[in-house]
């Protein structure tokens, strides 16, 4: 189970899907950078996606899924988002992601990490 969650990126709304643990923690945390192809059209569009943050909760990490294709429409084609992506875009996209969930109750904001598969 999971929330959605709308962060703020340099003007740009941008969603998130936070994952928590049943219990109360303090939870170690992972930032996760999405993967592709199906999930550049949006989050929760995507069982995979969904069920890696389920998978990480069940094993007791609390996570934040950045929707890392916000700065495009939905719809863009994925071959253009991939030749106008920006690495200082994504530094700016972890971070806000990151800075949520070391804000988040129950989550130990000293022990999180960043998981992701270049492509």
């Amino acid at each position: 189970m999971y929330n959605s969650i709308t962060l703020d990126v340099q003007g740009s709304p941008m969603q998130a899907l936070v994952f928590l643990p049943k219990d109360r923690g303090p939870h170690p945390g992972l930032v996760i950078a999405q993967h592709l192809p199906i999930a550049h059209a949006g989050l929760e569009k995507d069982p995979f996606t969904i069920d890696v943050g389920n998978r990480y909760a069940e094993a007791g990490y609390a996570c934040i899924i950045p929707f890392l294709f916000h700065w495009w429409p939905s719809d863009e084609d994925i071959e253009v988002k991939r030749a106008e992506f920006r690495d200082d875009r994504t530094v700016d996209d972890l971070k806000a992601a990151y800075d949520a969930l070391a804000a988040t109750d129950g989550v130990d904001g000293e022990h999180i990490g960043i998981l992701g598969h270049c492509w």
